[in-house]
């Protein structure tokens, strides 16, 4: 009776230990790369829209670290705070939204990594096939609206147009940055989430066995 007694306050104590212990280890902010934002702008129109254009050779090496992972981790990748580059900031939510404008918010929270052409990179993960038909669509509303039927320039320039954008696309490749909470799947969130379970069946065993006539 002591024996089992003593195993079921055991038992308690330890669930409740770990029921408790999550309020006392909260989950720490996480600093996020994230490539999956397209886009098929020259340098010009990137620099007036408020973003940051850094060549890729100009990063430092834990910059082109941080960037490679991303591209290898299909487009988004987190470090613990004091682990990330000094190429990039990690503006929280809400230094974000207290910037006056989308130009200064845009300017904040990313980056355009202008890649070297034939390097021996990660592929960037922008929607090249995507970004060719939004520059087919306009085209064709704009040549709609002139109704000029110039029908052989257009396809000419169309053609053009494809091969422009598709090396854009290859060369400026869009990079968010921010400081963030960890996600529900992050291994912190699931450790947490495991532990609690584990105190909640100790618990529950613990209660039964001091229960148990």
């Amino acid at each position: 009776m002591t024996s089992r007694l003593t195993r079921s306050h055991a038992l308690l104590a330890v669930g409740l230990l770990l029921l408790v212990a999550p309020a006392f280890a909260p989950l720490q902010p996480v600093l996020e790369h994230d490539t999956r934002r397209g886009t098929f702008e020259n340098e010009s129109v990137l620099e007036e829209e408020g973003y940051r254009v850094v060549e890729y050779e100009a990063l430092s090496e834990r910059g082109k670290a941080l960037y490679v992972q991303t591209l290898q981790n299909e487009g988004t990748y987190t470090v613990p705070t004091g682990e990330g580059a000094s190429d990039f900031r990690y503006p929280t939510e809400a230094e974000v939204d207290a910037q006056g404008s989308y130009e200064a918010r845009v300017e904040l929270s990313h980056v355009v990594i202008e890649r070297p052409e034939n390097a021996s990179l990660p592929p960037a993960d922008e929607d090249v096939e995507h970004a060719v038909e939004i520059v087919k669509e306009r085209q064709q509303a704009r040549e709609d609206r002139e109704g000029e039927g110039r029908t052989t320039s257009t396809a000419s320039r169309t053609t053009r147009s494809e091969a422009e954008i598709r090396r854009q696309v290859a060369r400026y490749d869009v990079m968010q940055t921010r400081t963030t909470k960890p996600g529900v799947t992050s291994q912190p969130a699931v450790l947490r989430f495991g532990a609690a379970a584990l105190g909640i069946v100790l618990v529950g065993v613990g209660g039964y066995l001091t229960a148990r006539p």
